[in-house]
């Protein structure tokens, strides 16, 4: 192997192993900057060559603002770019107006750190790798930023687990603690008197909620008008009010129905829907379950979705099915990081519960025979027991003076008696 750079140039001797190999060697006086070519070359002398660049030394001292018991807190940090530095590093900072020296917080390559520069003062960046170079750079330390906390609210119907419900969603920003958020007013209670859906309780107001990554995420809103406040332990507090209107909240349907089949075709049809809103979507999903009562398997376990702006009906089939009874639990998923307070049942999400009997298969069954005449003709017509047998049924007589082959009318001219 020759290994060459701008000040020598090496040879190297190796043994290789058949498939990947690795190499490592020390090729002295490389510099910052330099170029490395390696060149392999087998007992054919072929030859093959690759180059690898030494990064430059280059660096940029960065800002961050965080927060220290609701005081700003600035940090310069040192950002080193594409550059391997020789172990072990360190960094201090010089106020070039005192003269005083600070050691950074960090002595490793991936940068230092700085806290607690006076603003205006002009300091400069030392950092010393493990050979004993030294580099430096000059920044002046940025003004203290007054940030103004602040929020944003948003309506979010298009998510529920309740009927008649809606929800809000809040971001924050330059709060220098963690925020609380508390609603404050609003509608005494929250009900719903759709069929399958009906509930009615009261509502507890002034309860701490916390955010979950940097956002208040509340369902189970009824209609009304809210008062709210969100604030922190270091004196930040931001009052404000939304309303939640008819047009905002849920309004579900489900039903539950059955057809019957041959023996282990019987099928449950499931049928979720809420009214077409194009201009606001409201949007649920869930699990359906169903287990077949009378030998305790689950027949079922699905997933269902449905959108008042993009698919206002979500329809299953549960086929294949026996005969017995069967529970269909249809449960609401939650959205929502934090949900409003209920004072009794404190209800998280709607789950429905309906049951459907899917009777034993019978066979069919003649309940009359009626005969009559007309245009010289004798005409026979069977009427069949409705709660037997699958629909559509085929008649056929297979015996007597006349014999006839299945058909599906009921009614059979037998001809001159």
């Amino acid at each position: 192997m020759l290994i060459s750079t701008q000040n020598s140039n090496l040879t190297r001797y190796f043994n290789l192993n058949n498939g990947d190999s690795t190499i490592v060697t020390t090729v002295p006086g490389v510099g910052y900057g330099d170029i490395i070519t390696v060149c392999l070359i087998n007992g054919c002398h072929d030859t093959t060559c690759i180059q690898e660049i030494v990064p430059q030394f280059t660096f940029q001292p960065e800002f961050s603002i965080t927060y220290q018991n609701c005081n700003q807190v600035v940090s310069a940090y040192l950002i080193l770019a594409n550059t391997i530095l020789a172990n072990p590093v360190s960094y201090s900072f010089t106020d070039s107006a005192t003269g005083a020296t600070y050691q950074a917080n960090a002595t490793s390559v991936s940068g230092g750190a700085m806290e607690g520069g006076l603003p205006g003062h002009t300091y400069i960046f030392h950092i010393t790798d493990g050979c004993g170079n030294t580099f430096t750079t000059k920044f002046i330390w940025p003004p203290d930023t007054v940030f103004t906390p602040s929020i944003t609210l948003t309506i979010t119907p298009y998510f529920h687990c309740l009927d008649s419900t809606s929800g809000i969603g809040i971001s924050y920003t330059n709060f220098p603690d963690v925020p609380t958020l508390q609603l404050l007013t609003g509608p005494p209670q929250i009900s719903s008197t759709a069929p399958g859906y009906v509930y009615s309780d009261n509502l507890v107001y002034n309860v701490n909620i916390i955010p979950t990554q940097g956002y208040f995420a509340i369902g189970n809103l009824g209609i009304g008008t809210y008062t709210y406040k969100v604030f922190d332990n270091c004196g930040n507090a931001i009052k404000d009010s939304f309303t939640i209107t008819p047009a905002m909240v849920a309004s579900d349907n489900y039903n539950v129905s059955y057809i019957k089949g041959c023996p282990g075709e019987n099928k449950i049809i499931i049928h979720l829907s809420t009214p077409r809103d194009t201009a606001m979507d409201k949007t649920s999903t869930g699990t359906i379950l169903a287990i077949n009562l009378t030998t305790g398997d689950t027949a079922y376990q699905g997933y269902f979705s449905y959108s008042s702006e993009y698919n206002p009906n979500f329809r299953d089939t549960l086929a294949y099915l026996d005969a017995g009874k069967y529970v269909i639990m249809i449960n609401y998923y939650n959205p929502y990081s934090g949900n409003f307070y209920f004072a009794n049942q404190n209800q998280s999400c709607w789950i429905i519960y309906d049951t459907v009997n899917i009777p034993p298969y019978q066979r069919p069954a003649i309940t009359t025979a009626a005969q009559f005449s007309c245009k010289d003709s004798t005409w026979v017509q069977f009427q069949a027991d409705s709660s037997k047998g699958i629909f559509p049924l085929t008649y056929q007589i297979i015996s007597g003076p006349q014999t006839f082959p299945a058909q599906s009318s009921n009614l059979f001219n037998i001809g001159h008696l």
